[in-house]
């Protein structure tokens, strides 16, 4: 087992649950399903948590590869083997999609420019998350592992084992949670990755949020396809709308800014939502259920950043706050 893995689920667990606050690290453990009664490790503690799962369980890993254009003389580009815990196989497999997409330039409402990914990845980061948390661990599945593959047209990612309790037309929607399994899903919700982001939110959010980033980022709406036995996600290339990073205006009375801004800001989509009407830091802080201190942090860098306004003066009451006008 990876030391710093088990050292974090157990002190997270212990946090959480007042229950769990006194028991010795082995019953936190069990508890938790890490290991069995009897002691053992189980395939979802091996998976989350293990130094090297692939060597009890080969199965556990992505493939990831470029297909190239028949006909020429090369089949494959960049073919790698992610292994390593599951959150280790997260951060590589989205460091792969962003080293093999494109890149393209683009002018945010500043006037600036800046390199924008040809996916967002925000929404990448989302889909690869949710086929690692929701791959079927079941033995029909030991000889399937994760696909990426990389094409001129999509890009597509496909995970062992259909949905469990829900549809693909369900998981549009934000809180239909449904996992494939519990154990494993609730083990994720206390690993974060090395720079403190968690792997999942645990509020069946995820598919909602990737078909969000894909929408904002002038993307065709992707394909969710289960059929009992795989679950793909195809992603298709090529903006319906190039150059200028326009805003999108897919919601009545918002307008929506590239994901540059956002996602290095903590917190900072939660509060983007909530100022869909300018509000001031009270409101915003009962929208979202952030403190005080997370809100008027966020929204600092929002201004720094320009997307965000601010009507008043700063620790005035009666002061709001409002999405920038492009």
């Amino acid at each position: 087992m990876d030391p710093a893995l088990v050292e974090q689920v157990i002190a997270n667990a212990k946090e959480q649950s007042r229950r769990l606050r006194n028991l010795s690290d082995e019953r936190v453990l069990k508890a938790k399903g890490v290991l069995t009664q009897s002691g053992e490790v189980t395939v979802a503690g091996l998976y989350a948590l293990g130094n090297y799962p692939q060597e009890f369980l080969p199965s556990l890993k992505i493939t990831a590869a470029v297909q190239l254009p028949l006909g020429g003389s090369e089949r494959l580009r960049d073919p790698v083997d992610l292994d390593g815990p599951l959150s280790d196989m997260l951060v590589g497999a989205v460091d792969w999609i962003a080293r093999n997409a494109s890149t393209e330039i683009v002018y945010r409402p500043d006037g600036h420019a800046v390199d924008r990914p040809e996916f967002p990845l925000i929404g990448i980061r989302e889909i690869i998350s949710n086929a690692l948390v929701h791959r079927s661990l079941e033995a029909l599945t030991s000889s399937k592992n994760i696909e990426i593959r990389l094409t001129n047209e999509l890009l597509v990612i496909t995970n062992p084992g259909g949905l469990w309790g829900t549809t693909t037309d369900r998981l549009r929607h934000r809180g239909d949670k449904s996992a494939v399994n519990q154990v494993l899903y609730d083990l994720c919700k206390l690993i974060t990755l090395p720079k403190g982001e968690r792997i999942i939110e645990g509020e069946g959010g995820g598919i909602p949020e990737m078909l969000y980033r894909f929408e904002t980022a002038g993307l065709p709406e992707p394909e969710l396809v289960d059929t009992g036995v795989s679950f793909t996600a195809k992603l298709f290339r090529g903006r319906t709308r190039t150059g200028v990073a326009a805003p999108d205006t897919h919601r009545e009375g918002t307008t929506l800014f590239p994901d540059e801004a956002l996602a290095n800001i903590s917190n900072g989509l939660a509060i983007w939502e909530a100022l869909a009407q300018a509000a001031g830091v009270a409101d915003i802080v009962a929208r979202t259920g952030l403190s005080q201190r997370q809100v008027t942090y966020a929204l600092k860098k929002m201004q720094t950043a320009g997307i965000v306004s601010m009507q008043g003066g700063q620790g005035v009451r009666t002061t709001t706050y409002e999405r920038a006008q492009a």
